[in-house]
């Protein structure tokens, strides 16, 4: 998210695909209907007609699946019509530089498609840019035929108005309305904002949705202007934590990746893999350093590579959600946490998940209330005597039953106090994932197969005279 809730007054027009603010961020909708107080236009994209489609000047239906064919439909029509903007695109994106002549497109695939261990994957050394030295070419004029823009424009070229209705079912005269009015943002002095959310994410090819959006808004300018922008808005007050606190399995605090074995042996390694020459980013040394350091104190020393050894490293497989419950109903996963999450209900396959929940052993699940993923084992046409799972609820406190900082969607990091207690046995997350971190680490003092990063684990977060952790020292 690029621009806060309070800056979308400024937009002149709204783009929203696959989200329905007026019901799902109402705090959201409600800037947008200060900007349209002032005379901004409402665009809606969605396969449904939704509360905010119907405070829209524009409604297009479209085919779910079909969201990359809607915005190239734009984007070619913006440039078509010359409704871009010039000045933008050449000085603030990578549409001059020049790219290699090895670089083709033909038949639905790049160049540098290649078989490796019996997989496809491209080659992407022959999209590289052209140099003179240490120097991109470029054509500041946007005419050269190597340059981005004008393979671009190539590639878009086959999204004419006629095609996109025939791909998404968006009538052809709504494609035309929406084209027309967005590609107006298109130069100085106007600003087009652009919102989604999981309507765009939530799909195998979602990040290429998200990418299609960022494309559309630096094509029009309307990147790092007041009231424009790509908005997501999220689902949760703290998702965005998911990330920045290393949650997924593929990345550690920080948005540092997380070590894969077989090309990460070393912190040599790792370094010399994931460190590039510029950018923000070339500091990554110091970030990964800086997190051993945290979390094994004393123990991580330049001698020993700062406990880097102790990190868990991948083996080079996908173990995100869908591939954890593949695996899961092989019998290949004996146990879960399921921490404020429910699969059985929000996961690509709910059935098929919720069959696979019943070859595990054992399931921990963390939550405010009993949900479809906890009663997994008594849905309808299920004996319970027949699933041999054992199910261990711990009770969570809800968001105003503790005290905690979250991250807003509009990325401010805000104390929240305690107002009430929370009922019965439910105790905060923070208080939970601490006792369980504990009795792991007393088991660990008996043996076991690799105690050191447990054992030196830095954890100094008691609070004497406090039952919960210590908030501060947490953060």
């Amino acid at each position: 998210m690029t621009n806060h809730f309070v800056d979308y007054r400024n937009a002149d027009v709204f783009l929203i695909i696959g989200a329905n603010p007026a019901e799902a961020h109402p705090m959201a909708m409600r800037s947008i209907g200060m900007a349209k107080g002032k005379g901004a236009k409402i665009i809606v994209v969605d396969s449904r007609f939704t509360k905010t489609a119907a405070k829209a000047d524009i409604y297009a239906p479209l085919r779910p699946g079909t969201d990359i064919t809607f915005l190239y439909g734009i984007m070619n029509y913006a440039i078509q019509n010359n409704l871009y903007h010039h000045e933008y695109v050449v000085n603030y994106t990578n549409a001059s530089y020049l790219i290699s002549p090895e670089y083709g497109f033909a038949d639905g695939l790049f160049s540098g498609l290649e078989e490796k261990d019996g997989k496809l994957a491209y080659d992407s050394k022959k999209w590289d840019y052209q140099k003179e030295g240490e120097n991109i070419k470029k054509d500041p004029n946007l005419q050269h035929p190597q340059c981005v823009f004008q393979i671009f424009k190539k590639h878009v070229s086959r999204y004419d108005l006629k095609t996109v209705s025939q791909v998404t079912g968006t009538p052809e005269d709504v494609l035309r309305e929406v084209c027309t009015a967005y590609c107006a943002t298109g130069k100085p002095g106007k600003a087009g904002n652009l919102i989604y959310a999981m309507g765009i994410t939530q799909h195998s090819y979602g990040s290429q949705n998200v990418r299609a959006t960022a494309m559309l808004q630096l094509l029009l300018g309307n990147i790092g202007i007041p009231g424009g922008g790509v908005n997501a808005q999220r689902g949760k007050s703290n998702v965005q934590g998911c990330c920045d606190m290393g949650m997924l399995y593929h990345l550690l605090t920080g948005y540092l990746k997380c070590p894969d074995a077989p090309k990460h042996p070393t912190l040599k390694d790792y370094l010399e893999v994931e460190t590039p020459k510029t950018s923000y980013w070339s500091n990554t040394p110091k970030f990964l350093i800086s997190m051993l350091k945290a979390w094994y104190g004393e123990k991580a020393t330049k001698e020993n590579d700062f406990c880097y050894d102790w990190l868990p490293k991948l083996d080079g497989k996908d173990h995100s959600h869908m591939p954890i419950f593949a695996n899961m109903a092989e019998g290949k996963i004996k146990g879960l946490f399921a921490w404020g999450q429910n699969p059985a209900v929000g996961g690509p396959q709910a059935a098929a998940e919720r069959k696979a929940l019943e070859k595990l052993d054992w399931m921990v699940y963390i939550d405010v209330f009993e949900n479809e993923t906890a009663a997994f084992w008594k849905r309808p046409g299920v004996n319970p005597a027949d699933i041999k799972t054992e199910i261990f609820m711990l009770p969570a406190a809800f968001s105003y039953e503790k005290e905690a900082t979250i991250t807003n969607s509009g990325r401010w990091v805000q104390f929240r106090w305690k107002a009430i207690e929370p009922p019965g046995k439910a105790k905060s997350d923070l208080w939970i994932a601490d006792r369980i971190f504990k009795a792991i680490r007393q088991e660990y003092q008996t043996g076991g197969k690799f105690p050191a990063p447990i054992l030196n684990m830095v954890w100094n977060y008691d609070l004497p005279g406090h039952d919960e952790p210590d908030l501060e020292k947490v953060a």
